[in-house]
């Protein structure tokens, strides 16, 4: 459908048109970004909410119960489903209002552009259809005054009184008003046939022109609002999957919930450790008294004290409310079952600091060795004491570590362990010699942490080698706090010894590099050349467990190399 032919006589409306059609843009674009507005405050308002009842740090101790794990796994969720919501705004906003204002601005200019050429060609026909009208108005004022010249002179060329030069005077002025009206006639024709043609060319080919101009934008605009429309849904529809699945999530952790588990963490969690209270002995006042040296009396069961230093209030207690429990070092102000879960998460905060910070002391070292070997690099003995400090807090760290095992003992009558795992030693380079002992006063503490690469075959290395990880049937180091907290229920420590142990599948082959002779129990001899199959790999204490045909054991990991399977 042609605009310029079917609506020729219509440029006012047409251009009202296309005006309206940019107005209704920029209303969408006003209600798409209105929408925004709200998906970011919902998102806001959900974050916040989220952020309010995060749980606080005084609560830590229950989230163990499964009813708290599924509130914070709505609450991760719920935060999760606002970060769509913001997603979805800020598409909205980069691909859609944004986009949509500069159209509207282009429009608007291209509209104008069209309007001035349309108002340009109408003001041309115009002045020529004046200019017609004008030589019209000329060509029928010449001929009437002809006409009337004319017969002026008819008349007096017949009247008998009139002189001959009056007669001569009208005829000339009637003669040259004819020419007049004839030369008024030409302009007039001419003026014409321009003002036809001009005529036919403008509704024939540069109007039409125009309103194509104006059809072929508002064809653009009602494009783009489509591809807009379609992009607004879109957005949507790409995160109901992803809300969908947070809803999933919400699902199966509510699921998961468990009373039995739960109560059984109530126990676990509350649990003092006290015997039960016996029966109450029979006071006879009666009987004769025994001076038994010991004024005080029997001694309150454990109840009867406890509930005594519960209910009991003092002075103004109330209004400044009751005094804290001083706590000890050893925790002994605790049950003794709450006592040894403390002494447990303490001796295991302590190790992770020993560890962290033997790692920094053996990077440290290890930088020592390179300006050793490189001296350009830099100079060894700067960062000496960087190692003797690093030494220092080790030692100390290893001091607190010690003193809360022998609390650990005394609560639980079990003996832990003295030291936490050695590092995972430096494996030597190929083509390379092996590195030499550091020989600093560090070398003394960095036995433990860092065990050397194995010297050149034949060079007795029975000092340089780490020690074996513990046998793993051993009970004498107290159980990690995260696997207490984690496991949903305790069982009996002998329970799997009446079973076989399940068989170990292979990780990987490894080659002997070296000659080993094992010197302790759970250690394995090798000689160089040999084969085995790779059971454990090193967990950071220097050792990997393989076995043979004539069985298992820990070889150090720095004298073999080891293929894995993946």
């Amino acid at each position: 459908m042609n605009w310029g032919i079917e609506l020729w006589d219509q440029f006012e409306n047409v251009d009202k048109h296309c005006q309206q059609g940019i107005e209704f843009v920029e209303k969408y674009s006003k209600f798409v970004k209105e929408r925004t507005a709200i998906e970011q405050d919902y998102a806001s308002k959900l974050r916040k909410l989220v952020k309010g009842y995060q749980p606080k740090k005084r609560h830590e101790d229950r989230t163990v119960y499964s009813s708290y794990k599924a509130f914070h796994c709505q609450l991760s969720e719920l935060n999760d489903i606002a970060g769509q919501h913001e997603i979805v705004a800020e598409n909205m906003v980069a691909r859609i209002v944004t986009v949509c204002n500069q159209h509207c601005s282009d429009m608007k200019q291209d509209k104008k552009k069209f309007f001035q050429d349309g108002r340009r060609l109408q003001t041309e026909l115009d002045t020529l259809e004046r200019q017609v009208e004008q030589s019209k108005k000329k060509f029928e004022k010449e001929w009437k005054e002809s006409e009337r010249l004319q017969t002026n002179y008819e008349r007096l060329d017949g009247d008998s009184n009139a002189t001959k030069a009056d007669v001569e005077k009208a005829k000339n002025i009637s003669l040259s008003k004819k020419d007049m009206v004839t030369s008024c006639k030409t302009d007039y024709g001419a003026a014409l046939v321009k003002f036809n043609e001009t005529q036919k060319r403008h509704y024939g080919e540069d109007m039409p022109n125009v309103f194509e101009s104006y059809r072929s934008s508002d064809n653009v605009r009602v494009q783009k609002l489509q591809e807009w429309m379609l992009e607004y849904a879109k957005f949507d529809s790409n995160v109901k999957p992803i809300v969908q699945k947070c809803l999933d999530g919400m699902k199966q952790a509510a699921e998961a919930i468990n009373s039995e588990l739960d109560a059984g963490f109530v126990v676990e969690r509350l649990k003092s450790g006290f015997p039960i209270p016996g029966d109450k002995e029979f006071e006879d006042y009666t009987a004769p008294k025994q001076n038994s040296g010991d004024d005080n009396g029997t001694p309150e069961s454990q109840r009867n004290s406890l509930n005594a230093n519960r209910n009991k209030k003092g002075g103004l207690s109330w209004l400044f409310g009751a005094k804290k429990v001083v706590e000890s070092p050893d925790f002994s102000h605790l049950p003794p079952e709450q006592r040894k879960k403390r002494l447990q998460a303490k001796i295991n905060e302590i190790r992770k600091e020993i560890k962290k910070e033997e790692e920094g002391r053996n990077g440290i070292i290890r930088m020592q060795e390179v300006y050793k070997s490189n001296p350009q690099l830099g100079t060894a003995a700067k960062v000496q004491p960087e190692i003797d400090a690093a030494n220092q807090v080790i030692a100390k760290l290893q001091a607190e570590l010690q003193q809360h095992e022998t609390w650990y003992a005394d609560a639980t009558g079990k003996s832990p362990a003295s030291i936490p795992a050695p590092s995972r030693p430096v494996p030597p380079k190929s083509g390379s010699k092996p590195v030499a002992a550091v020989t600093t006063s560090a070398s003394t503490d960095l036995g433990a942490g860092i065990p050397p690469a194995p010297p050149l075959p034949g060079a007795n290395s029975s000092s340089m080698i780490p020690p074996p990880p513990p046998v793993a049937s051993s009970k004498s180091s107290p159980p990690d706090v995260a696997a207490v907290n984690d496991d949903e229920s305790q069982e009996d420590p002998s329970f799997g010894d009446d079973f076989d142990e399940d068989p170990v599948d292979p990780v990987g082959t490894c080659d002997a590099l070296y000659d080993y002779d094992a010197s302790s129990e759970g250690e394995m001899s090798m000689r160089s050349g040999d084969t085995f199959q790779v059971l454990e790999a090193d967990s950071g204490d220097g050792w990997t467990r393989v076995m043979s045909e004539h069985g298992d054991g820990y070889v150090p990991t720095t004298y073999i190399n080891i293929n894995f399977f993946y």
